[in-house]
């Protein structure tokens, strides 16, 4: 019973933050990036609700603008993610042989590492920029999706609808596009 309580609590606070990036032009208060050098590390007050920092910027204009950066970063990294994992996990899958044991044997160092360090250190080495943080989590991100796809597809290619969809001559994109990625 837990289950969907849970689910609609997540599903609320996920459209909350949809919401305010959505509007976030009209729910801060101040211009997140007017200095203010008076009113410096204020503390919380019906003025600034949670503050401002060392500049005088009001923190609370700074969060709620602030939120849809951090949304679109997060659905572009998802999406490379999938780009890269679900083609990458389906290819390895069906190939199956040196070409899978290989596979397996790269994302497990790559997985033997905290996915934060690893992308952290690969922001390191390309340097400053949006781009160059897309690309650091990117490079880590795609495993997981690569093997939950690589796994279903070793588990699904071997049922009777593949195999006779294989005997009856499907082509193999055929095969993985509508008998196996729709699992």
């Amino acid at each position: 019973m837990k289950k969907p309580i849970l689910f609609y609590i997540a599903l609320s606070m996920a459209l909350t933050l949809v919401f305010i990036a959505i509007f976030a032009k009209y729910l801060a208060p101040y211009n997140p990036e007017f200095v203010e050098l008076s009113a410096k590390l204020q503390p919380p007050g019906p003025d600034h609700w949670l503050g401002t920092d060392h500049m005088g910027r009001d923190v609370f204009s700074r969060l709620v603008t602030g939120t849809r950066l951090s949304l679109s970063i997060a659905g572009i990294v998802t999406l490379i993610n999938l780009c890269i994992g679900v083609p990458l996990g389906l290819m390895v899958g069906w190939a199956g042989g040196g070409v899978e044991k290989t596979f397996t044997w790269l994302t497990n160092i790559v997985l033997a590492f905290p996915p934060f360090l690893l992308s952290m250190a690969f922001a390191g080495i390309l340097g400053q920029g949006l781009g160059n943080i897309i690309i650091a989590v990117s490079s880590v991100g795609w495993v997981p999706y690569a093997r939950v796809i690589r796994n279903m597809v070793v588990l699904m290619k071997d049922q009777e609808y593949v195999l006779g969809a294989k005997t009856m001559g499907a082509p193999v994109p055929y095969i993985l596009r509508v008998h196996i990625l729709p699992f």
